[in-house]
């Protein structure tokens, strides 16, 4: 007798997880298109009531003496030294104030 084995097994386990990919893209698809229009409408009850149209009035505010130059160094090659002493020394601090040592 000659007998053959379906190697149908492993062809329908792809199908199935073919088709529960593709329903479950579909159900995640519907939902996005059914929320979308929810969001839109709390964005538009948010204009109805005014809340996209609040501003801050910064009318007497001078910007006098504020240092906006973001790039410069706080320590020179002369100083640097030092803080770092200090910052190792208040870590050191730190460390054993909570039972820890520095390795």
């Amino acid at each position: 007798m000659n007998t053959q084995r379906s190697n149908t097994g492993p062809l329908v386990a792809r199908i199935v997880k073919t088709v529960v990919s593709v329903v479950l893209a579909a159900v995640i698809i519907v939902a996005m298109v059914l929320i979308n229009p929810q969001l839109s409408a709390n964005k538009l009850i948010s204009s109805l009531m005014g809340y996209n149209h609040q501003s801050v009035n910064n009318n007497g505010i001078t910007a006098d003496g504020v240092d906006a130059n973001y790039y410069t160094a706080d320590y020179t090659k002369d100083n640097i030294r030092a803080a770092e002493d200090d910052l190792y020394n208040d870590n050191a601090r730190d460390f054993a104030h909570f039972g820890l040592g520095l390795r």
